[in-house]
């Protein structure tokens, strides 16, 4: 069988469908709240320096880079509940405001940690 030159090449071999990280299970995070040393450059970086762990996961998630230092300027942790909450209607993932907000006042760096922990693995995943 004769090829014509402009055709496409032919296929055969199909992608594969190996993933090296766990994909999450719809309707829960990837990590828990305090999971911070499953990606240890993460946990270092809110833990010493959190206002740029902050901004980075707000750039990542699509939001203006300086949505976070509203939280240094506001009454409460205005911008991570209002991440998170968008982060979880995005990926479909279960909980609430209140959960939300007392996760940010309570445990600020856990849960920006968690945030960054989600964002790495949700980019890293072929669509």
């Amino acid at each position: 069988m004769m090829v014509h030159p402009s055709s496409p090449p032919v296929v055969t071999d199909q992608p594969s469908t190996a993933r090296f990280m766990v994909e999450p299970k719809n309707g829960t995070w990837s990590s828990r709240i305090f999971d911070c040393w499953d990606d240890k450059e993460i946990c270092c970086l809110g833990f010493w320096c959190l206002p740029c762990l902050a901004c980075q996961v707000s750039s990542m998630f699509g939001e203006c880079l300086c949505l976070p230092l509203l939280d240094i300027l506001s009454a409460g942790p205005v911008s991570s509940v209002a991440i998170r909450s968008s982060m979880r209607a995005k990926y479909h993932i279960q909980g609430s405001i209140a959960e939300d907000w007392l996760l940010a006042v309570f445990c600020s760096s856990c849960t920006w940690c968690q945030l960054a922990r989600e964002m790495k693995l949700r980019q890293s995943q072929p669509s």
